[in-house]
């Protein structure tokens, strides 16, 4: 099944740069993270890293004015 605009779990206080998903994407090139309406490349060297359904932001710290939103598939159990 599909998410759509899911907001990750963490506290966006401008200093923090690991968030939580509800899920675990699968398969994980299925994700699409989004920071105030621009669309962020996955992996090593470049926005973010995924790790289970935990995303780690490389350079950016998000504060509480900021837009989170993720897309991404689950695989059905």
């Amino acid at each position: 099944y599909f998410v759509f605009n899911e907001t990750p779990s963490g506290i966006q206080n401008g200093s923090k740069q690991t968030f939580t998903l509800a899920n675990t994407p699968k398969p994980t090139n299925s994700v699409e993270l989004s920071y105030n309406g621009q669309l962020l490349q996955q992996g090593s060297g470049k926005d973010y890293t995924l790790s289970g359904n935990t995303i780690t932001l490389t350079n950016i710290m998000p504060s509480s004015s900021d837009v989170l939103l993720v897309n991404y598939i689950v695989s059905p159990v």
